[in-house]
């Protein structure tokens, strides 16, 4: 990845209060793309039905984990255990 290029980034647990603030502070980061949001619960096809504060920034799906789909849409998984699954299917 060249300087320039922006870093891909799945949350994981995206519903939970630790997601939620670490989505405020990745969607304010220049050098980052949100580019999946995961959680055991709350499941919608637009994440600002359940975190109200992400309307007009971020409308992706929050979807079940599933490692193999996050590797090949991120980069980066951040949140728990959900990092540690994503590094172990891309070994």
């Amino acid at each position: 990845m060249s300087m320039h290029e922006r870093s891909r980034i799945a949350v994981v647990g995206a519903t939970g209060y630790t997601g939620a603030e670490l989505l405020r502070l990745l969607l304010g980061h220049p050098a980052v793309t949100v580019t999946a949001l995961c959680a055991r619960d709350k499941l919608t096809s637009r994440a600002s039905a359940v975190l109200p504060a992400l309307t007009g920034l971020l409308e992706l799906p929050i979807e079940p984990f599933d490692p193999d789909a996050v590797a090949a849409r991120a980069d980066v998984a951040a949140h728990g255990d959900g990092v540690h699954a994503v590094l172990a299917s891309t070994r």
